[in-house]
């Protein structure tokens, strides 16, 4: 269920993990690198470090670039493109929507398990439809977001567990 407290307010989300708050993200085609360095870092700022082929961090679209012949039925499905290079230019554009894959990918390399929500009906109840839990200590932090809009182009907000 969601409450809203007024425009611009923080929205609480009950779900079967628990309640979570709205944390919006800027929408600009980087939200889910916005997403992931706001859970990492505190700021959407460093969106461009998690998708960036200019630095040596083993960042999203360098490693699927390097993984290629591992991913690449991913990648084919997911976008129709069947050369690593030309993966690495469209997704290494500033403004280019991320999809599922590159939300594993990154919440892989950044050793965060992931749990992917959709509104499930107008009252706001949750429902997951992407959960990735490669990792079993209590400690890694799970990457909870928000997913709206249509699978092609929608958009990625942040869920933080509620206080």
């Amino acid at each position: 269920m969601s409450f809203v407290f007024g425009k611009g307010s923080i929205r609480i989300f009950k779900t079967t993990d628990g309640e979570f708050r709205l944390r919006e993200i800027y929408g600009d085609g980087n939200c889910m690198f916005r997403a992931i360095s706001f859970i990492l870092w505190g700021t959407e700022n460093r969106h461009r470090q998690l998708r960036s082929l200019k630095t040596k961090l083993s960042q999203v679209v360098n490693h699927i670039e390097d993984t290629w012949r591992e991913l690449r039925p991913y990648v084919l499905a997911e976008w129709n493109v069947s050369s690593p290079s030309v993966y690495a230019n469209f997704m290494g554009a500033d403004g280019t929507f991320a999809s599922e894959l590159e939300c594993v990918v990154a919440t892989k390399l950044k050793r965060l398990n992931l749990a992917i929500y959709r509104r499930a009906d107008t009252t706001g109840n949750l429902r997951c439809i992407l959960e990735s839990r490669q990792f079993s200590n209590r400690r890694v932090k799970t990457a909870n977001l928000l997913f709206s809009g249509k699978n092609e182009y929608g958009h990625y907000d942040v869920l933080l567990p509620k206080r």
